[in-house]
């Protein structure tokens, strides 16, 4: 089986649709083809227009190649391999950020074929789940105040059977004591039905993170997440080691290399890679193999469509994991760009898929209807 074309597709949500702040107004959805008529779907991460230059175009030089190009003739089986061989092709122009999120879709995809082929889920591939569902937290937005928090909390438990709840913080009032009094009012209200994380989306100093994490503690709260400045591997390493609060961290990382720094020096005690941001299934298996080799524990981030969703949904569950993020948000790609979703049952926990594969098809009325025009081929 050999690779016959890696397809970008750019997808745009017109602002009319009415999305906010915490919606998915485009993403870039990468399908690879091959001749024996398999087809894989992934997710890229990062602003579409940008991303889809890397994913195809052809350039003179030895290192100066687009994904596609790389990858054309390739068995799509070799997984791995075409991963170390997609990052030694990258390297000149560019080792983290945009590249890994290019090349992590496409593994991502590669791994749907391979599923698909061998008539498996992914996660089976991976090595295979403890068990058949794993909990999931629902991922929240910013709220005003605390009443219209807890009414939100409410609104999703009851839709969703949530037990865990993750709250977005918001800059302005991270400093002043409001979030802290936010989840004192959630935890009074709930009692111990729900378990609480806390998402600070970087906004402290190594001071200023030692406080709130305190503060919190009286308040039984799971994971504190993204205190910190990524960068800041000593200021982590001291915030564990001052609170009883776990502390959670990796989204803003890229590729095994930065986690082994987050784990070693960070000494943070969760890890949150993403497949479509850390450089795909590939690499986030190797991640979730460094964190039970250290002792940490693996909980995927997710953020974007249920593509993203399901190929997390598989690694964590080959991983081990305690929880996996569900996002809230009512994006029109995130709820329909996919034939398939995933519901929680009624102990708010999400079933593994069973189909070959990652377990979900594109919806391509729905990807015509968002599709972005523009050629983004070969110049």
């Amino acid at each position: 089986m050999k690779i016959t074309k890696v397809e970008p597709i750019v997808l745009h949500v017109p602002t009319v649709a009415g999305l906010d702040d915490d919606d998915i107004p485009d993403d870039l959805v990468v399908r690879v083809e091959t001749d024996e008529g398999i087809v894989g779907i992934g997710e890229i991460d990062g602003p579409p227009l940008a991303t889809t230059t890397l994913v195809r175009s052809v350039h003179p030089g030895t290192f100066w190649r687009g994904f596609e190009d790389i990858l054309i003739g390739e068995n799509p089986l070799d997984v791995e391999r075409l991963w170390e061989k997609m990052y030694r092709y990258s390297l000149h122009f560019g080792r983290r950020g945009m590249i890994i999120w290019v090349l992590g879709g496409i593994d991502i995809a590669l791994w749907d074929i391979a599923g698909k082929y061998y008539k498996q889920p992914v996660y089976k591939l991976l090595g295979g789940a403890k068990g058949e569902s794993i909990p999931a937290y629902a991922s929240m937005p910013p709220y005003q105040t605390a009443e219209r928090l807890i009414q939100a909390c409410e609104e999703v438990v009851k839709k969703h059977n949530f037990t865990a709840i993750k709250f977005h913080t918001d800059p302005v009032r991270l400093h002043d004591g409001t979030w802290v009094k936010f989840v004192k009012a959630v935890r009074e209200h709930f009692g111990e039905k729900l378990t609480l994380m806390v998402d600070a989306h970087n906004g402290f100093t190594t001071d200023e993170a030692v406080r709130f994490a305190k503060s919190l503690e009286p308040f039984d709260v799971y994971f504190l997440e993204a205190a910190l400045l990524p960068d800041n591997l000593d200021g982590f390493a001291r915030l564990v080691s001052s609170t009883d609060i776990m502390i959670a961290v990796g989204e803003e990382q890229s590729t095994r290399f930065m986690f082994l720094d987050l784990m070693d020096r960070g000494k943070v005690d969760i890890v949150q890679a993403d497949t479509i941001v850390q450089g795909g299934i590939t690499e986030c298996k190797r991640i979730a193999e460094l964190a039970k080799d250290r002792g940490k524990l693996y909980v995927p981030h997710v953020w974007k469509t249920d593509i993203a969703f399901a190929s997390n949904f598989h690694v964590g569950a080959a991983a081990n994991s305690p929880f996996v993020e569900w996002p809230v948000s009512e994006s029109p790609l995130r709820k329909s760009l996919t034939n398939e979703s995933f519901p929680l049952d009624s102990n708010g926990r999400v079933h593994l898929p069973q189909a070959a594969g990652l377990g979900v098809t594109l919806n391509e009325s729905v990807v015509e209807k968002y599709r972005f025009p523009g050629p983004y081929s070969h110049y």
